[in-house]
């Protein structure tokens, strides 16, 4: 009678933590398994307020042990452009309508 030897499949874990520049965690860390020699490929989420700090994917392979990899956002600056034209279009029109009035009064004299 011939013995079967099954070789265990090596496995290998990758962590992704994602972080603001301080360290603080954004997001709940992404973890995977897989087989060691398999490829490893992820398009790293947009969080509301921050952007990515480098590439937005992740490429790796698996290793016996664990990978970890810290994503680094940063936070994008609370300014509306909009408001500012805005501000700029209503002091243009205040500008024009009190040049309008006075040269109306000046006509008068």
């Amino acid at each position: 009678r011939q013995e079967v030897v099954v070789e265990p499949i090596e496995k290998g874990t990758i962590k992704v933590n994602f972080i603001d520049k301080e360290g603080n965690i954004l997001k709940e860390t992404y973890i995977e398994e897989g087989e060691v020699g398999k490829e490893f490929y992820i398009t790293l989420p947009e969080i509301e307020g921050y952007k990515i700090v480098g590439e937005n994917v992740i490429k790796a392979t698996f290793t016996n042990g664990e990978l970890v990899f810290d994503v680094v956002y940063e936070k994008i600056p609370e300014e509306n452009v909009d408001t500012g034209d805005i501000n700029i279009y209503l002091l243009i029109t205040v500008c024009v309508t009190s040049s309008i009035i006075l040269i109306k009064k000046l006509k008068k004299i």
